[in-house]
């Protein structure tokens, strides 16, 4: 219905209403008629309007209530307004573990499988730079009698030497250029992919045996020189030295870091003061000497012992003893014994050796030694 028609539809019903009512009812005039015509379009329009908007919001309700499993689109011509979504905070996930450190354990089966890093022997500049292979190198094991200028693992120890927890290799290697070897301590591990990787030099110097510590670290015998030839071993001075992670590196972390008490030169002197003739039986004769060590100063000793190599006689007792060291103006009386041939006229030659002191000059090397003429009877 349009709105002319609902226009004649109101009209005729006030007509019909005007014809019933014109016996009672005094018009109004024009004037009101009008007002009133006026009156009821404007309610019409507004019965009209809310007409029209419940039919708008009729699907849209009905839409909604069907909820989200609803696959109908919302009524075409319906503007949605979308709702921002909220972003929640991503739940924290654990911590990734760092993956672990490789185990650096490595035998001397696998270390002499193939070329390693190989750290310098000695300084640069010095008579042994250069004589023995270093850089990538391809060690052995080592065996009775090893060649020279090769470079050979003598044993290997297992500790933690660097910033993980997982233990590394420490490996005694050596090379002989000459009668003596040159000996360094280097610690190995591997590397992600597996590889053996040089962690570095931990000792390099006389070291002859590298041992785990109980407490961490490496153990390691070294000595303040090599005893070659007729040198006796026992001149050696030896000590044991720890090694490990101090928190930035690999350092000595325990024992001694020097092998004498005093850096000048001091005066160690040996006199004999009483010598006994034994008897003689069977062409042989035994002495027994008493040997006076004295220190003159101006420091004190390191432990000292006495030896000789003059092939006078046959040593018996005494010697090649290690006693401790002397303090300054102090003495002591060592006793010594000898066997010797009669029938021979000897010089027998009693000689102090203070260890620890190599390339420390004595001030008076002249009395380091006394000598004892051994004369036929």
């Amino acid at each position: 219905m349009n709105e002319f028609d609902q226009d004649a539809l109101l009209t005729g019903a006030f007509s019909e209403f005007s014809s019933a009512a014109a016996p009672t009812v005094r018009p109004l005039g024009a004037q009101a008629v009008r007002g009133e015509v006026a009156h009821r379009r404007k309610v019409r329009a507004v019965a009209l309007s809310v007409v029209a908007a419940l039919v708008v919001a009729l699907p849209v309700a009905g839409y909604a209530a069907f909820g989200r499993e609803s696959q109908g689109p919302p009524t075409p011509g319906t503007s949605v307004v979308p709702t921002p979504s909220v972003s929640e905070s991503p739940s924290p996930s654990p911590s990734t573990p760092a993956s672990p450190a490789p185990d650096g354990r490595i035998t001397i089966a696998q270390l002499t499988a193939g070329k390693v890093d190989l750290p310098k022997w000695g300084k640069a500049g010095t008579t042994m730079d250069g004589s023995c292979n270093d850089g990538r190198t391809k060690l052995v094991k080592a065996v009775e009698h090893n060649p020279m200028l090769t470079s050979y693992v003598q044993e290997v120890a297992y500790a933690n030497l660097d910033a993980d927890a997982a233990l590394e290799t420490a490996a005694l290697i050596m090379c002989a250029p000459g009668e003596a070897e040159l000996r360094q301590v280097v610690a190995f591990d591997r590397d992600a992919t597996g590889k053996i990787a040089t962690v570095g030099t931990v000792f390099s110097g006389n070291a002859w045996s590298v041992t785990a510590n109980a407490t961490g670290g490496i153990d390691v015998d070294v000595s303040d020189f090599q005893a070659c030839c007729d040198t006796p071993k026992i001149m050696e001075l030896h000590q044991t030295r720890t090694f490990g992670w101090d928190g930035t590196k690999i350092a000595q972390l325990a024992g001694p870091t020097t092998f004498t008490s005093h850096s000048k030169p001091i005066d160690m002197k040996v006199t004999v003061t009483k010598t006994v003739w034994g008897e003689i039986k069977d062409h042989r004769r035994t002495a027994t000497i008493t040997a006076k060590v004295t220190n003159n100063g101006p420091s004190a000793s390191n432990s000292f012992m006495l030896f000789s190599n003059s092939g006078g006689g046959n040593l018996v007792e005494g010697f090649n003893t290690v006693h401790p060291g002397l303090a300054a103006g102090e003495s002591v009386n060592v006793i010594l014994k000898i066997e010797f041939d009669v029938r021979y006229d000897q010089v027998f030659v009693v000689s102090l050796w203070e260890q620890g002191v190599v390339g420390i000059r004595d001030k008076n090397p002249a009395d380091n030694q006394a000598r004892i003429d051994l004369k036929v009877s």
